[in-house]
């Protein structure tokens, strides 16, 4: 049964300029997927070359088919092309909108996990049994906790998008007959306090000597590092203000919450290394540098006029070679977040280690209503200074 409607090619006649022209068209249209009706209104393609209007009616008519085909089958793995296709359509939206970055990891759990084990069944077809095979598939494969909730979070979404466009009628990732997911939230743990202590006083550049220390005495994640940007910090107060993500293609965004943006005090001796190192890389002059990334790229270091963020991947692998020089097990750059997190607790109280690291999800209701006496704290050098002494 088709689903769409495409004319015979007629010929249009009129005046333009004073002058008669001549060109060739079609009308189209394809039912709603999901009303099941046409529209009271044909869509048109117009050309005044006859054969190649020809050729895109055609491609128009095979394109269609083949869709067709593709809806009828309703094969996981078209179900979720199309509902990347449409996620793609919110992104930056303001109303019900993603972010690039929440858009990525979709396509790239569909990918790599949703594809390999669903792709070819029709959707309609997948139960919830189907869905806590998956689940034990990624729990088999030793996959984290965390990895496996992201995994069906990208699922729900293929299934509310198959809902709504009539592929199927009930979510099987919502009943409540599918397992629970258990286990570690990450597998991954975080640098020791002695692990730490050799990092700091391993021998390596000045760059990394900054990045070492801002990543341990702020607890920043690695998008939010390399986010900063020399007009954020305060050398003043000794502060830095923390307002912007870089996503994984080099996009800015601002921070994706209230809690995330924040202002976190840094360890004074370590100011005097920072402004060292601003002067640097800033030429020598103050404020030449105030919108350049504070760790930027080794592509564009030596650019005047452009320069970037630092890419994680290159990140990551100068790291490991720090990490074996120091004879350190190395954890990525979200160790240095997880052992900031852990050292906090037995400095500050709970709500203000939570505003410190920008969490959003606190222990209890009371944690979340921050006073400005809660927010100086957090605000407050004097934890910083502290694991400073201690691990230098």
């Amino acid at each position: 049964m088709s689903n769409y409607k495409v004319g015979n090619i007629f010929v249009l006649k009129g005046m333009k300029h004073g002058k008669e022209f001549q060109s060739y068209a079609f009308n189209y249209k394809m039912k709603c997927r999901i009303t099941g009706q046409y529209p009271d209104k044909y869509s048109r393609m117009t050309n005044q070359n006859k054969s190649e209007l020809e050729a895109k009616r055609q491609d128009l008519i095979n394109s269609l088919d083949s869709y067709n085909q593709l809806y009828a089958e309703g094969k996981f793995e078209s179900v979720a092309d199309m509902a990347i296709e449409a996620r793609k359509m919110a992104v930056g939206r303001k109303v019900n909108g993603i972010s690039e970055r929440t858009k990525d990891n979709d396509v790239r759990h569909i990918k790599l996990h949703l594809n390999p084990f669903f792709g070819q069944k029709p959707v309609r077809d997948i139960t919830t049994g189907d869905v806590n095979l998956f689940v034990n598939h990624l729990a088999d494969k030793n996959k984290s906790k965390k990895l496996i909730l992201h995994c069906l979070s990208t699922l729900n979404m293929v299934f509310k998008y198959a809902i709504d466009k009539g592929f199927i009628v009930n979510n099987p990732n919502n009943s409540n007959s599918r397992i629970q997911v258990r286990g570690e939230e990450n597998q991954r743990g975080g640098y020791s306090e002695a692990d730490i202590t050799k990092l700091l006083r391993v021998r390596t550049t000045l760059y990394m000597e900054c990045f070492i220390n801002l990543a341990t005495f702020t607890g920043l994640s690695a998008n939010e590092l390399q986010g900063l940007k020399w007009s954020d910090v305060d050398f003043d107060n000794n502060q830095l203000f923390v307002v912007r993500t870089v996503d994984n293609k080099g996009n800015e965004q601002k921070t994706k919450t209230s809690f995330r943006k924040r202002v976190l005090g840094l360890p004074s001796e370590f100011m005097h290394k920072l402004k060292t190192f601003f002067k640097f890389y800033g030429n020598g002059q103050f404020g030449d540098r105030l919108n350049d990334p504070i760790f930027p790229s080794k592509e564009s270091i030596n650019d005047g006029y452009n320069r970037k963020p630092f890419c994680q991947d290159q990140m990551r692998r100068i790291l490991r070679i720090i990490c074996k020089n120091a004879g350190v097990e190395y954890h990525g750059i979200g160790g240095f977040r997880k052992y900031f997190n852990t050292s906090l607790i037995a400095l500050v109280p709970p709500h203000i280690r939570k505003a410190r690291m920008g969490h959003s999800k606190l222990s209890n209701t009371a944690e979340t209503n921050y006073t400005l006496v809660d927010l100086e704290q957090a605000r407050s050098s004097s934890e910083a200074d502290e694991l400073y002494r201690k691990l230098t």
